[in-house]
């Protein structure tokens, strides 16, 4: 009898890689309603590589651990969204709101950035390999530990930005001037412009 309801708790207990078709017209009509749902289905793997989710309001929106893959976000507000560990390889994310986002830990290799509005947003420790970031804006953003490698910057707005420890290697930047950043640990191997860093008043002046 003991051995049977030992195998009855077991069989309860839900299995956190679990795939369930998730409510996509929440997703895209009442982010507020997703996040009762995404909260209700912890252990449920969000499975959506190339949507297309353009234009929309997703202010707060939990996408946390997200598959989102070729996404597309174009135009979309998603200024403090939860997307902490989440994919977004290859997405793209063209005049974007992440204002004070989460994406720890987020897989944006190869993302697409450009002209977004990213003031605050907590990337630390992602990774942002080959991102275009051209003409964002990244005011006060946190990308300490980030990989960053061969990303592009040109244009981008990074003043008060925290680089520590952030792997720069062959990362492109023509306009990186005047920009006050915490320069601990910072790594700008190989730049392809001629920015100069001087590390005493940790500005970055271009030559």
């Amino acid at each position: 009898m003991a051995k049977r309801v030992h195998q009855a708790k077991h069989s309860q207990t839900p299995n956190p890689r679990v795939d369930a078709e998730p409510p996509l017209d929440l997703l895209r009509s009442n982010v507020g309603l997703w996040n009762e749902w995404k909260a209700s289905n912890l252990f449920t793997r969000v499975n959506l590589p190339g949507i297309r989710l353009a234009d929309l309001d997703l202010r707060a929106v939990d996408l946390n651990n997200a598959f989102l893959t070729e996404a597309v976000l174009d135009g979309s507000d998603l200024s403090g969204a939860q997307l902490a560990g989440a994919d977004l390889h290859r997405a793209t994310l063209r005049s974007c709101k992440l204002v004070s986002a989460n994406l720890q830990h987020a897989d944006l290799f190869g993302t697409l950035f450009q002209d977004c509005t990213m003031t605050k947003a907590y990337l630390r420790e992602s990774t942002l390999i080959k991102a275009d970031l051209h003409s964002a804006v990244l005011t006060g953003a946190n990308l300490e530990l980030a990989h960053a490698t061969g990303a592009i910057f040109d244009g981008a707005m990074l003043r008060e930005a925290n680089f520590r420890g952030t792997h720069l290697q062959g990362a492109s930047s023509s306009t990186l001037r005047h920009l006050e950043l915490i320069s601990h640990g910072l790594i700008f191997t190989k730049l392809t412009s001629q920015d100069q860093i001087c590390k005493k008043s940790a500005l970055i002046v271009q030559s």
